[in-house]
């Protein structure tokens, strides 16, 4: 009889929704199977997924600003440059990048590079100093190359050696001063740095063949600052108004990009230090100081200045002046500060004016002439013990001698005629700068009751 009941009962049949969840919960574990195959056998492709998004993320982020550390070293020489940049919109879809390099500020909008008091020009794009396109270009300039990884820390880094134009174009860029030098470049390692999925550094690493026949080596470190530290990003009323306006047909030279490095580089070194000459070949131009040291170092993360004269010492910032006691200067202390302040107005004069450029051996010598109001406002505002002068002045030259990418000598000479008594006499007046190459035998000297005076308070 059991067995009867038995052959009686028939099979449990799935329904079509059982056999369809079947199906979908198989392909989803052969897709989740297919995915740990690939990420454990092909990393870098995911790797190179994940770069893409956080960079085209910083790409396409409207306000960026960064810190950027350049180094390039070949033989005993190695030049040094500290930069910060921010981008921001100024209008819809129209975006302005601002650089900054020690005391040069310069923006770029829409192909054009402008100055702080709205002067303008033309670029090449190539190696015009606008650091943001070293960030937008590194998508397409890791497309294709394998991504690795690798933890250091708390941070996960991902790296890849790239070369060819592409490393070339990159590298140009990112060393504006060079790009007319740089003729080829050895495999590039950039590492983008990544914490909570967000890029904090981007390193690039490798070397450079130049003009010279030099191998240089190249060391570089972007830093995206958070938007909690950013400082507020505000393009100058001048530039806006000159946007309509029409630029200058004059192209941004690699002269110009050229020193604007080598003097910007040159003052943002700490410490620094360099000797001022005073020499002339009349008696009422006789300001009472031959030679001055001039100093600067950063104490407390600000800069402090100082120069020796006479056996005295006078400090100065932006927060005032002070003797070597915190106290305030006579009138006739300031002369000295004057002199050292005069020499950092020929930068000034450089970036408003067309300039000559001469190569002699290995220097590049670049040169400007000083119009009738330049001379009237260096004379008032830097000598104004001579400003009854200023009007003897026939011609006035400054000249910034720049050797390897570093300044050598800055000179400012003053010629004109003047009566004394019946007779026409010709005269000069010279000042030269010249900057200390070994820093390591000087001594440098801030009591606390400068740091007090000019920082303190």
């Amino acid at each position: 009889m059991e067995a009867v009941d038995s052959a009686k009962k028939t099979k449990k049949k799935l329904n079509v929704g059982q056999i369809v969840l079947l199906g979908l919960c198989g392909l989803l574990l052969a897709l989740i199977i297919g995915l740990v195959v690939l990420i454990v056998s092909k990393p870098t492709l995911i790797n190179g997924v994940i770069v893409d998004i956080l960079l085209v993320r910083v790409v396409d982020d409207k306000e960026i600003e960064c810190t950027v550390d350049a180094d390039i070293k070949y033989g005993n020489f190695r030049a040094e440059t500290e930069a910060r940049f921010w981008r921001t919109e100024v209008e819809d879809d129209l975006a302005a990048t601002m650089v900054e390099v020690g005391e040069m500020q310069i923006y770029f909008i829409d192909g054009c590079m402008f100055l702080e008091n709205g002067r303008g020009f033309k670029t090449e794009g190539k190696g015009d100093a606008d650091y943001s396109k070293v960030i937008n270009a590194l998508p397409d300039l890791l497309d294709g190359y394998s991504v690795n990884s690798r933890k250091n820390g708390g941070e996960k880094e991902y790296y890849v050696v790239v070369a060819g134009d592409g490393a070339i174009d990159f590298v140009t860029q990112l060393y504006p001063d060079y790009a007319d030098r740089i003729t080829d470049v050895d495999d590039i390692e950039i590492t983008i740095v990544a914490e909570n999925w967000k890029i904090r550094k981007v390193k690039v690493e490798g070397g450079a063949s130049l003009d010279n026949g030099n191998d240089a080596e190249l060391d570089a470190t972007i830093t995206i600052i958070p938007s909690a530290d950013r400082e507020e990003h505000t393009v100058p009323q001048e530039i806006l108004d000159a946007l309509d306006d029409d630029i200058e047909k004059l192209t941004i030279s690699q002269d110009m990009i050229d020193f604007g490095y080598a003097v910007s580089r040159y003052y943002s070194k700490d410490p620094n230090a360099a000797q001022i000459a005073i020499s002339t070949d009349v008696a009422f131009f006789d300001i009472g100081y031959d030679k001055i040291g001039w100093y600067r170092l950063k104490v407390e993360d600000e800069w402090i200045n100082y120069v020796s004269a006479l056996g005295q010492k006078y400090y100065y910032n932006g927060n005032g002046r002070c003797n070597a006691h915190g106290g305030n200067l006579k009138e006739s202390e300031n002369t000295p500060i004057d002199l050292v302040e005069a020499i950092d107005s020929v930068y000034d004069i450089f970036l408003e004016k067309k300039f000559s450029t001469t190569v002699v051996n290995d220097q590049t010598i670049y040169q400007v002439d000083l119009d009738d109001e330049d001379i009237s406002k260096l004379v008032s505002t830097y000598l104004p013990k001579f400003s009854t002068y200023a009007d003897k002045i026939d011609t006035a030259t400054a000249t910034v001698t720049v050797e390897e990418g570093q300044v050598v000598d800055v000179s400012l000479v003053l010629s004109g005629n003047i009566r004394v008594f019946v007779v026409n006499k010709d005269f000069n007046v010279f000042i030269t700068f010249t900057p200390i190459e070994d820093l390591d035998s000087v001594e440098f000297d801030v009591p606390d009751e400068v740091i007090e005076a000019l920082i303190g308070k």
